[in-house]
């Protein structure tokens, strides 16, 4: 099974892709690399090899107890690893290697999870929250430009004084994805606009990611965005264990009900821009910012159903024709 697995990771740089091209998004590759020393550390747990034979539904049901009560992997983690796994036997299959008859009912599963987002109110009450220290005032000003430009921490950070364009009398900032590799245009809103004209023109002076997610949460707790919010932190397993090197801990989601602040990562910015502008302007618009594929993956995303697709056209269309 591992030799399968690792044989699966090694031809995902061959995969044809819906647009033609070949390979797959480094994300793709690491989830399935992970997958790979998941079973990897099942095996040496059971003290036994298995083969992509052996997976059927006991299998699943093992692998899923050591998931949840070794790896202390929560359960959407633990589902989706399932889902994987059962994506690579199936591939296997199809490539003439024995099955179990088994493997069609060895099902993944995801859980609802809390989305966590910023508010326009939320936004311009931390804007206007003045912070003494330069690294927070700087943090600040990268959190509303990834907030009303809809983009990962790892292309919003990468945004320069070259990334703005000038199209005709709009100017834009132009940016190729790095998890898609899609290339898009987003406009600049005027809250982008107040804060490249605070710099000269120029974006907030550069910051690591990691820096980014600290100073979010130090920046949200002094706006005072304390109310109990569900959602998930990252907790450190291994804490106080002085037998283990500090980076080698292992550190797990743990769901619960948080102050809003310790729940803020840069994840907020994209979410927050695809749900405070959705219903307020044509889906595949926002989408086209964000770099979804597809509306179902857009809803899925912030939460919404195929019914809030519906009224949303249904109010964009009365909204439409009160201004006609």
């Amino acid at each position: 099974l591992t030799n399968y697995i690792r044989t699966y990771v090694d031809n995902l740089q061959f995969k044809e892709r819906t647009n033609g091209k070949q390979g797959t998004a480094r994300g793709t590759q690491q989830k399935y690399t992970t997958l790979l020393h998941k079973v990897e550390d099942f095996e040496k747990f059971k003290k036994k090899n298995y083969y992509v034979k052996d997976v059927n539904t006991k299998f699943r049901n093992d692998f899923l107890t050591y998931l949840r009560n070794v790896d202390k992997l929560n359960n959407n983690s633990a589902g989706r690893y399932i889902k994987f796994l059962k994506t690579v036997c199936f591939d296997a299959k199809n490539n003439g290697i024995e099955a179990h008859e088994q493997l069609k009912q060895v099902k993944g599963f995801t859980e609802e999870a809390a989305k966590v987002l910023l508010s326009v109110e939320e936004l311009q009450k931390i804007d206007k929250t003045p912070f003494t220290r330069p690294a927070l005032e700087n943090a600040k000003n990268w959190l509303i430009i990834g907030c009303y430009t809809g983009q990962r921490v790892s292309d919003l950070l990468k945004m320069t004084k070259e990334s703005i364009v000038k199209r005709g009398d709009a100017e834009l900032i132009e940016v190729k994805q790095q998890k898609t590799n899609k290339r898009v245009a987003i406009p600049i809103l005027p809250e982008v606009r107040e804060i490249l004209n605070r710099n000269n023109g120029d974006f907030p002076a550069k910051i690591s990611a990691q820096k980014f997610n600290n100073h979010l949460k130090d920046l949200c707790k002094l706006a005072g965005l304390n109310e109990p919010t569900e959602g998930a932190i990252l907790v450190d397993l291994d804490e106080g264990n002085k037998t283990i090197k500090k980076e080698d801990h292992k550190w797990r989601k743990q769901a619960g009900t948080f102050p809003k602040y310790e729940l803020i990562t840069s994840h907020v910015c994209r979410r927050s821009f695809a749900t405070n502008f959705y219903g307020n302007m044509p889906t595949p618009l926002i989408m086209s910012i964000t770099g979804h594929s597809t509306e179902r993956q857009f809803l899925e995303y912030i939460g919404k159903s195929e019914d809030d697709s519906a009224i949303q056209f249904l109010e964009y269309y009365l909204k439409q024709a009160q201004m006609a």
